[in-house]
């Protein structure tokens, strides 16, 4: 499943909110330092790490369409394992259902 659906990465964002900066450096060099710090700058301050999350998200479906899915999300990047099973559990499995 693609990062297209932006429901989808609506409901990612929240529970890896704080591993936005982390998340950016593993994905790179699809994402640099200049360009988390650009995204801290524009919407940490009004938003939050919920929209950094969210915007680097939608970011890396639109550099790497082809990268950015689930699958990539749960297997390749060093995600906590409690993570993992929130995001299987309680959004992945609903949100298929649905």
């Amino acid at each position: 499943m693609t990062f297209d659906n932006l429901k989808l990465v609506h409901r990612l964002s929240e529970p890896l909110r704080g591993l936005w900066k982390s998340i950016g450096r593993e994905l790179f060099p699809c994402f640099t330092e200049d360009y988390l710090l650009e995204l801290n700058q524009r919407y940490f301050l009004l938003d939050g790490n919920y929209e950094c999350t969210y915007q680097l998200l939608r970011e890396w479906s639109n550099r790497r369409p082809e990268q950015a899915n689930i699958r990539y999300l749960l297997t390749r990047l060093k995600l906590p394992f409690h993570l993992i099973k929130i995001i299987h559990n309680d959004i992945l499995e609903p949100f298929l259902s649905s």
